[in-house]
């Protein structure tokens, strides 16, 4: 009969021991997600990098447009791999680059320009 009490007991002991090493990984997955969380956002909680375009030139092919301090990469994306194309660092070109990705607008703009201009 104290065998009994001592395997159940022992069991308690076991199950208790789980819980508290699953609730300890829990606790520190939590902390550590919060933690990248609030560092992933650049300088002063905005973004670094910038995507200012990206145009499909085939099947799971692309070529995209990474702002990034300093200069602008064109990045060539095929498949699972990506590739440096071109890193422009003149200031003009850059600029000019960046005054472009604004002003562009996107397919809704142009779907609002043609309902505004078909029911003028």
């Amino acid at each position: 009969m104290n065998s009994g009490v001592d395997i159940v007991s022992s069991g308690l002991k076991i199950l208790l021991s789980l819980v508290i090493v699953l609730a300890g990984l829990l606790v520190l997955f939590y902390a550590v997600k919060r933690m990248l969380k609030n560092n992933t956002g650049g300088f002063n909680g905005g973004n670094v990098v910038k995507v200012l375009g990206s145009t499909c030139i085939g099947f799971k092919r692309y070529i995209s447009l990474i702002d990034i301090p300093g200069c602008i990469l064109v990045i060539g994306i095929c498949g699972d791999s990506m590739s440096l194309l071109a890193k422009i660092e003149d200031r003009d070109l850059i600029n000019q680059v960046r005054e472009k990705s604004k002003s562009a607008t996107g397919f809704l703009s142009h779907l609002k320009k043609a309902s505004d201009d078909a029911n003028s």
